[in-house]
């Protein structure tokens, strides 16, 4: 967000100017979340990031998705994190929302939080996108969704801002999807329409995950795990020793 704002207003990159680059892409971008969205089932209590959340409109929309879940959001731009907290308040306010500054190669959160993760048109200025990757798996649960909205790509529009904005690169259909193979996603789908990409992909689910899953046993901290074993296996053995010794 910044990188484009120095170059939409270079001679004055201010609030005033920051706010309304904030306030277009929240129209500009509305078609595109409004059609990605509408390629996937997102549980109505998960817990959701979104990564470039920009204006906060899509953070908007998400929160309407999971009405009993919570809606992360983190932006590079501390404008636009502002911007994003205004046009949330009452969800933040309500527990609902959280929206901090940072940026997707170091995520402030735990391991396996999230049920789904949306890029709406900020994957093309991740500086290291396979690291960024699986910085963004490592805060997904198993199973869970990320979805990348962004241009095609290929274009001589794309090659033009590529040259006019630093940092930012295009990615096509094929490198997409090799950059998400190679950071341990699976199951890549992707969906175009009128000049965009929909990238859908998920983690993957380990037999040890099903198994805790089955079990219901991913919430429960191993050391409670290991003592409620030791208790059931003491109440077993005496209920043996008893009824051993009913049969003398």
């Amino acid at each position: 967000m910044k990188t484009l704002l120095k170059k939409s207003f270079p001679f004055h990159a201010g609030p005033k100017a920051e706010g309304y680059l904030l306030s277009a892409s929240n129209l500009w971008n509305t078609p595109l979340s409004l059609w990605g969205l509408s390629q996937v089932t997102i549980p109505e209590d998960a817990e959701i990031l979104e990564i470039g959340c920009g204006g906060g409109k899509n953070l908007e929309r998400l929160l309407k998705k999971a009405p009993k879940g919570h809606v992360y959001g983190i932006d590079s731009s501390f404008r636009a994190v502002d911007f994003a907290y205004r046009q949330n308040e009452k969800a933040i306010r309500a527990g609902r929302c959280s929206v901090y500054e940072g940026a997707p190669d170091v995520l402030p959160f735990n391991e396996k939080k999230f049920d789904f993760v949306l890029a709406a048109e900020s994957f093309y200025f991740w500086k290291d996108p396979e690291a960024c990757l699986k910085e963004v798996l490592r805060v997904m649960k198993p199973g869970a969704s990320l979805l990348i909205l962004q241009s095609k790509g290929g274009l001589p529009l794309h090659r033009m801002y590529e040259k006019l904005i630093p940092g930012m690169k295009v990615y096509g259909r094929e490198d997409l999807k090799e950059l998400l193979e190679d950071a341990g996603f699976r199951d890549v789908t992707i969906r175009s329409r009128l000049g965009a990409l929909a990238v859908v992909s998920e983690k993957p689910v380990t037999p040890l995950d099903t198994a805790r899953r089955k079990l219901h046993l991913s919430s429960i901290p191993y050391g409670k795990l290991t003592a409620a074993a030791l208790s059931a296996a003491a109440l077993g053995l005496a209920a043996y020793g008893a009824s051993r010794k009913y049969r003398s």
